[in-house]
């Protein structure tokens, strides 16, 4: 039975928060919006366990001075203190009767001058990994990485002035750039002796580099062309393939997340509950 009451109550709230989402009417929207006021008690009491549970870790690593214990000993210091800072509301204009936000009230004081620092030292920080984990998936081993090189130092290019002032100097500077580098691959299929890719890639780079050289021409007689510059290509990428991207792995994690609320309501997942030997 301890097992099975669980599995009945998790099956119940999930049919209902199910039959919810598609009849936002009587008595279905109701009982959510008193589940949603049950899940935030749930989450007061989450909490306090979360707490003691940090507490209570990080204490005994200190009577034990196991190494690191040090910081063990700050990051309770600092606990206790937003607590007891939190529950007596210290510091604040008007005594227990304030906001916590309130200007200067101590818990503000605390978060303004402490925490947002460390925040922000500690995703300083990070941008030293993300660039060490870049270079390492930034290397052209394949066509997938050269493909996400070249695309990673357009966006680079692009988000910084020198982007803007290249494109400002010489416009058709990208389109140049491109129909060389089409040419040197023609060259080496022309080495390779693989006529059809030489054909397709010669006929693109000569395309390429005679619009832009007849956009010159225009520019000079006084006209106007439109040539592809730097920050234009960023925000194509951006809006384009990047936005594709981001929509199919949003569609997987939905997907995920249906799998996952599946097997919680037919009590397929019961990791929730413990090991069998609890």
């Amino acid at each position: 039975m301890r097992r099975q009451i669980p599995l009945l109550i998790t099956f119940v709230v999930g049919v209902i928060m199910l039959f919810e989402a598609f009849i936002p009417h009587p008595p279905f929207d109701q009982l959510n919006e008193s589940l949603s006021i049950t899940f935030d008690v749930l989450a007061a009491f989450a909490f306090v366990l979360g707490g003691g549970n940090l507490a209570k870790i990080h204490l005994a690593k200190i009577s034990r001075s196991e190494p690191g214990w040090g910081y063990s000993a700050v990051t309770m210091a600092g606990f206790f203190a937003m607590l007891a800072i939190g529950l007596f509301k210290l510091g604040g204009p008007s005594g227990v009767k304030h906001a916590l936000e309130a200007e200067g009230s101590w818990f503000q004081a605390a978060y303004d001058y402490c925490f947002l620092p460390l925040s922000a030292t500690t995703f300083s920080l990070l941008a030293f990994f993300v660039a060490s984990a870049s270079y390492r998936a930034f290397r052209a081993k394949n066509r997938e990485a050269t493909v996400l090189l070249i695309a990673a130092l357009i966006i680079l290019l692009g988000r910084t002035l020198v982007g803007t002032a290249l494109t400002e100097t010489l416009p058709g500077s990208l389109e140049l750039m491109f129909g060389a580098l089409l040419a040197y691959l023609a060259w080496e299929q022309y080495r390779s002796k693989r006529w059809i890719p030489l054909s397709l890639i010669g006929a693109v780079a000569a395309f390429v580099l005679a619009r832009t050289l007849y956009g010159y021409l225009v520019l000079a007689g006084g006209g106007e062309f439109y040539l592809l510059t730097v920050p234009d290509l960023v925000n194509w990428i951006m809006v384009v393939p990047q936005l594709a991207g981001q929509r199919a792995i949003m569609i997987g994690i939905c997907l995920g997340i249906i799998s996952m609320s599946l097997r919680l309501i037919l009590g397929v997942e019961r990791s929730y509950l413990g090991s069998d030997n609890d």
